[in-house]
C-alpha cells in the first residue's frame, strides 16, 4: 500500500439549471472561499426556511383571519349569537400566541447570532441597532414590546368588541380603554406616552399590525448584514 496521502477533494462554486438539466460549475474554489459560500448557503437557508419566523407570521394570520370572522358574524347575528364570552377567550388565546411567538423568535435569533458570530460581533451589534430603529419609528412595536411586559407581571388590559361607531369594519376591532390601561404601573415612559395620546377607546389590532411591520424590518436589516458580512476572495466574486 502507497504511503502518500490522497488529495483532498476539490471545492467548486455550482448550480443546477437550463433545459435539459445541466451541472455548472464555472469555477474550482480555494477551501476559505468554499466555507464563506457555504456560510452564505446556511444564511439563506435560515432566512427563507426558519420555522420560528413562519410561526410567528402564521399566528399573525390566524388572529386577523378570526377577528374577519368575528366582524363578518357579528355583522349577520349580532352580539348575543356569538357567545361573546368563548369569543373573546378564543380571541385572547390567538392575541397570547403571536405575542409569545415573537419574542421566541427575537430570543432565538439573538441567542443564534451570539454563538455564531459572539456577542460582541458585528452581526449581533446590527441586530440589536435594528430592534432599536424599530422601536423608535414603530409606534405599535413599542405597544407590543411593553404590552408583553405587562402581560408577564399583571393580567391583560380589558378589551371590548364592540364596532366602533356604525362602522362595520371587515376586522373586527379589539378595543381598549386609554384610563384602564394607563392605570396599569408596568408601561415604560415611552409606550405610556404613547397611550396618553390616544383616543379615550382605542383599537389595538392596528398596533399589532405595526409592531408586526417593525419586526419585519429587524429580520431584514439583520438578514441582509448577516449575508454582507461575509469576505470573499475574488475567485468567488467573480464566479457569482
Amino acid at each position: 500500500m502507497s504511503g502518500a496521502s490522497a488529495e483532498p477533494p476539490s471545492r467548486g462554486l455550482g448550480w443546477i439549471g437550463g433545459d435539459p438539466r445541466t451541472i455548472n460549475i464555472p469555477t474550482a474554489l480555494e477551501e476559505p472561499d468554499y466555507q464563506r459560500a457555504k456560510t452564505v448557503v446556511d444564511v439563506v437557508r435560515r432566512a427563507t426556511q426558519n420555522q420560528l419566523w413562519a410561526m410567528h407570521r402564521r399566528n399573525l394570520v390566524t388572529l386577523i383571519d378570526m377577528l374577519k370572522v368575528v366582524a363578518r358574524l357579528k355583522r349577520v347575528w349580532g352580539d348575543e349569537a356569538l357567545g361573546t364570552g368563548s369569543t373573546a377567550l378564543t380571541i385572547m388565546g390567538g392575541l397570547y400566541n403571536y405575542l409569545s411567538s415573537g419574542r421566541v423568535w427575537l430570543e432565538n435569533t439573538e441567542s443564534y447570532l451570539k454563538r455564531r458570530y459572539g456577542d460582541t460581533s458585528t452581526q449581533v451589534e446590527c441586530f440589536e441597532s435594528a430592534k432599536h430603529d424599530a422601536f423608535d419609528t414603530h409606534q405599535g412595536y413599542r405597544f407590543v414590546y411593553g404590552l408583553r411586559n405587562v402581560l408577564a407581571h399583571t393580567d391583560f388590559p380589558e378589551f371590548r368588541m364592540d364596532f366602533l361607531l356604525d362602522d362595520e369594519p371587515v376586522i373586527q376591532p379589539l378595543l381598549v380603554n386609554r384610563d384602564t390601561a394607563l392605570a396599569n404601573a408596568e408601561w415604560k415612559a415611552k409606550v405610556r406616552s404613547d397611550i396618553a395620546s390616544m383616543p379615550e377607546t382605542f383599537d389595538i389590532v392596528p398596533l399589532i399590525l405595526d409592531e408586526f411591520a417593525g419586526l419585519q424590518s429587524v429580520f431584514m436589516k439583520s438578514t441582509i448584514n448577516e449575508l454582507g458580512s461575509v469576505e470573499f476572495r475574488s475567485g468567488l466574486r467573480s464566479a457569482l
